[in-house]
């Protein structure tokens, strides 16, 4: 089983300050999230989006036409719809970046959560401080 990867977790832990606390009561709905909710949410299901987003993209991006018809392309654009604070959109970026070294990323994230966009926004910028 695939672990998130060490400098990711202190990221998460260390500079963002989330914390591990599961509440499967308010874990489906997060549109109403406060900064300690989400903070929550980082610190306990984020791990968990971003290690099966990074399998999935790991064995999609194994096929060889997928990997083929990505390397044709100059940029990769992503849209993500409901994206809260981006586990999925961020594993899928360690799995471009371990693939795909050369391209441009265009990407597209619409969340109703404006404090969980804000800590993807982050990982985002910081991408490169934890990525393996």
């Amino acid at each position: 089983m695939l672990n998130i990867n060490p400098k990711l977790e202190k990221y998460i832990f260390d500079e963002l300050g989330a914390v591990y606390q599961i509440d499967p009561e308010n874990v489906s709905c997060n549109l109403a999230n406060d900064r300690e909710a989400n903070l929550n949410y980082l610190g306990t299901y984020f791990p968990r989006s971003f290690v099966e987003s990074y399998n999935i993209y790991t064995n999609l991006f194994s096929n060889g036409c997928i990997k083929r018809a990505f390397l044709e392309r100059e940029t990769i654009n992503i849209l993500d719809i409901g994206s809260g604070t981006g586990g999925n959109l961020i594993g899928l970026l360690q799995v471009l970046n371990d693939t795909y070294r050369d391209k441009n990323i265009g990407i597209y994230s619409i969340d109703g959560n404006d404090i969980a966009l804000e800590y993807q926004r982050r990982f985002i910028r910081d991408l490169y401080k934890f990525m393996e």
